[in-house]
């Protein structure tokens, strides 16, 4: 940020001297990616945009080759995703003669043309598995219809979307897709063979619980934005900069007994619940060492009911601003608060290393 201070003892604001960007609550500095592009063979210029496209805002790569080669947008992709976060991959990089220049040399943004998200040459998805998949696709990029011919890439999809499209496909087909074979078969046609083929495996097999993979040690390493939390948390650990949290209302009669046993089976599902985080000489690792979760039970009910809903949201934001102690844990805290003999107050705090906005949505449906 450039800022100044004025004669008067004001601090103003003049705007940005990067080209960072927030999109989807990831900050992203737009660099990094011209300069990971500019590495790769055959790429002569590359700028990075962010524009409004189907489903929110979007990064859109443009880029110029050297003399005698071709740049292949699939290739240079799996290029970038080797080399940075998925967040930061372009959804779609457009191949140009020359880049716009404005009159003092520099490159006009404003200049360079926009993507089409538009759908050409229409052919109609062919078969239960390919009309399915263009249903799901069209959900998920907000576009109508779906070629069997699309690139859901090309279309205006990203890894963000990527990973929605997999989840949908999840939560309406009951299968696991992995989310490569998304990136492997970016054109609907090829993808529903993949998607079918996942069908046909799960529809074999016994049914199994949840099982997350981790290494033989029962570790496993972090992803960017977890190293990112971490060095953030080992800079001020009493930060509650990261928790995450939420409360759900219960009215009627409870058995505690039951909400206990039915977090324990949520808790024991996921295992980063009951992870924790250590350095070695290795770098950091998570690993799953069956932290159990903290567990309170709060009465306010005996509190003047003037008062109670003010006793209430003092009690949840202490909860929610409680710092975690990554290395030893517990990652997550619980508190059932009572408010009547028929009502309760369930709330849940994370450490963002653990959990997001989407994560909270899962444990409070499962909970359901």
């Amino acid at each position: 940020d450039l800022a100044r201070w004025t004669n008067e003892g004001a601090l103003e604001y003049l705007g940005r001297i990067d080209h960072q960007v927030k999109i989807r609550g990831l900050r992203i500095e737009l660099g990094e990616i011209e300069a990971q592009l500019v590495a790769q063979s055959g790429v002569r210029e590359a700028v990075v945009t962010a524009q409004e496209g189907p489903g929110g805002t979007r990064l859109i790569a443009y880029v110029t080759a050297h003399t005698d080669h071709a740049i292949e947008q699939a290739t240079l992709r799996e290029a970038l995703l080797r080399q940075l976060p998925d967040y930061m991959v372009p959804s779609t990089i457009l191949v140009l003669d020359a880049l716009p220049l404005s009159p003092n040399g520099k490159v006009d943004r404003k200049a360079l043309p926009a993507p089409e998200y538009a759908v050409r040459d229409y052919e109609a998805p062919e078969g239960e598995a390919e009309a399915a998949l263009a249903q799901i696709w069209s959900e998920v990029l907000s576009i109508d219809p779906i070629s069997r011919t699309d690139n859901f890439f090309e279309l205006g999809g990203d890894s963000i979307l990527a990973i929605k499209l997999v989840s949908r496909i999840r939560k309406t087909r009951g299968i696991e897709l992995p989310l490569q074979e998304v990136f492997k078969h970016p054109v609907l046609a090829d993808l529903a063979p993949a998607m079918a083929d996942a069908e046909r495996i799960e529809s074999a097999r016994p049914g199994t619980a949840i099982v997350r993979r981790t290494g033989g040690d029962g570790s496993a390493p972090l992803s960017h934005a977890q190293e990112r939390l971490w060095f953030l948390w080992r800079l001020d650990r009493n930060s509650p900069a990261y928790n995450t949290a939420g409360a759900i209302r219960l009215r009627g009669e409870l058995d505690i007994g039951k909400v206990r046993r039915t977090l324990a089976v949520i808790h024991a599902r996921h295992q980063i619940l009951h992870s924790r985080f250590e350095e070695n000489s290795e770098g950091v690792r998570q690993r799953v060492a069956n932290v159990p979760f903290a567990w309170s039970e709060p009465d306010l009910s005996q509190e003047p009911e003037s008062l109670r809903a003010d006793v209430l949201a003092s009690l949840l934001s202490q909860r929610s601003h409680e710092p975690f102690d990554l290395e030893r844990g517990p990652l997550l805290r619980v508190s059932l608060v009572k408010l009547a003999p028929h009502e309760h107050v369930l709330h849940f705090a994370l450490h963002h290393i653990v959990s997001d906005a989407w994560s909270l949505g899962i444990l409070t449906r499962e909970f359901a």
